[in-house]
């Protein structure tokens, strides 16, 4: 079961080993999913609601209707969702990282 450690600004959750990987593992499968089960709601939901919707204007722009929708768009999309995905998963590792601050 995983204990909450109350902080004057922040909650921070701590997890057993095979709770980390899970979280790990869901944050790789949906960005942001993996900061929901560590405690920091706000950041993956966010981050989770970014790469939902840059993911969909991309496969829109690549396989719905590649030709109703500008290159230049379709690869802004393409771009800030592997961005996105990327940040979910560097904030995921620093938070989960010993040497993190607490």
């Amino acid at each position: 079961m995983p204990t909450v450690t109350a902080e004057p600004r922040t909650r921070l959750i701590r997890l057993s080993g095979t709770e980390c990987e899970m979280a790990l593992f869901l944050n790789i499968l949906v960005p942001g999913a993996g900061l929901i089960v560590r405690g920091r709601h706000w950041l993956g939901f966010a981050l989770a609601m970014l790469f939902a919707l840059a993911a969909n204007a991309a496969v829109a722009g690549w396989l719905v209707a590649p030709m109703a929708i500008p290159p230049v768009y379709t690869w802004v999309a393409t771009v800030l969702a592997a961005l996105t995905w990327l940040l979910a998963q560097v904030s995921l590792l620093r938070q989960s990282s010993p040497t993190a601050p607490d």
